[in-house]
């Protein structure tokens, strides 16, 4: 939807473009924009401040210009973000830094807390608690994941910072403002070491947190063994009631993507339940009574009813959810 920021309309000359960026340049944890290109006044260069009702020109005296880019980012590291423009302005091309000279400057925000892992379909789930920050709401707040096989690695996902926390880049953090983080293709034996940092809206990072450590471990089995049963911890063919809860917890209570509540089962076959950060999905559940052989029941729309006629008379059926 359109706000009608009021920004002015550019473009660029010579098959040129305009340019954009985001930054929280007065430090007051809302990101301002930074705009050049051609207009109907002529080139511009401008910084338009985030009132949080709405956009105002800050009339930051720039040099206008088309034709080019224009970032922001602290080259001085003084908690301030500075400002980069390239391109044709009324003396020719220019390439400048201008420093930004507020009296406000930024502090990077707290470390996240409380990390976690857990298995996901079939995927690694990360996730962690929110940081606060002192200039930064925490809804602004953006998060970034490293992931290595070595202690304080980044070979299997690189956040683009310093062991420090210090941010390469000034960008948002990779997981954006989720408090959650995907890790696919995971290979079982090997020891994976993780952690995560907050990146505030003027692109400074926190400490990393306390690195945390896991490993998947494939499931043992005799080697008379030919078929393996999924959720078999202990390899005697038979998914106990602790080795179900083994499973599940790895999905519900503690998944961050859904969780059951009120879950009722009716005595005519009907089965009824809720789903928490889901209200227009259509799922599908599928029944099995070994957790192999899966088979196709019906649909389930919100609240999610389904239907099983062999539910009320058979101990073992197991349902799952599938989307869609």
């Amino acid at each position: 939807m359109n706000i009608n920021a009021g920004l002015p309309g550019v473009c660029g000359l010579n098959n040129g473009n305009g340019s954009v960026a985001w930054g929280d340049y007065d430090n007051d944890g809302r990101l301002d924009i930074l705009l050049t290109g051609f207009s109907a006044s002529g080139s511009i260069a401008q910084v338009w401040r985030n009132t949080r009702t709405g956009f105002v020109n800050s009339y930051v005296v720039l040099p206008g210009l088309y034709d080019g880019s224009a970032a922001w980012g602290d080259y001085d590291n003084d908690g301030r973000l500075d400002i980069l423009l390239t391109g044709y302005s009324a003396l020719g091309p220019i390439a400048q830094v201008w420093r930004n000279y507020i009296p406000t400057s930024n502090s990077p925000p707290s470390a996240p807390s409380d990390l976690a892992v857990n298995a996901a379909r079939s995927a690694l789930l990360f996730s962690w608690n929110t940081s606060t920050d002192n200039e930064t709401p925490s809804t602004g707040l953006t998060y970034n994941v490293r992931v290595g096989t070595t202690p304080g690695g980044s070979d299997v996902l690189s956040p683009r910072s310093a062991d420090n926390g210090f941010r390469r880049v000034p960008q948002l953090g990779g997981a954006q403002e989720r408090l959650f983080a995907r890790l696919e293709h995971a290979v079982a034996g090997t020891t994976y070491y993780w952690s995560v940092q907050a990146v505030d809206s003027t692109f400074a990072g926190s400490p990393f947190a306390p690195e945390k450590t896991f490993k998947l471990l494939p499931v043992v089995v005799p080697v008379t063994t030919t078929t393996l049963v999924p959720g078999d911890i202990n390899s005697d063919g038979i998914v106990d009631q602790n080795e179900l809860n083994t499973v599940l917890s790895n999905y519900w209570p503690n998944s961050g993507w859904l969780q059951m509540t009120n879950p009722m089962k009716f005595n005519d076959g009907y089965f009824q339940f809720a789903l928490t950060n889901s209200t227009t999905w259509n799922l599908s559940v599928l029944v099995s009574s070994n957790l192999v052989d899966w088979d196709f029941l019906g649909p389930a729309f919100p609240v999610y009813e389904f239907y099983d006629p062999q539910g009320t008379n058979s101990p073992d059926r197991f349902y799952r959810l599938r989307w869609p």
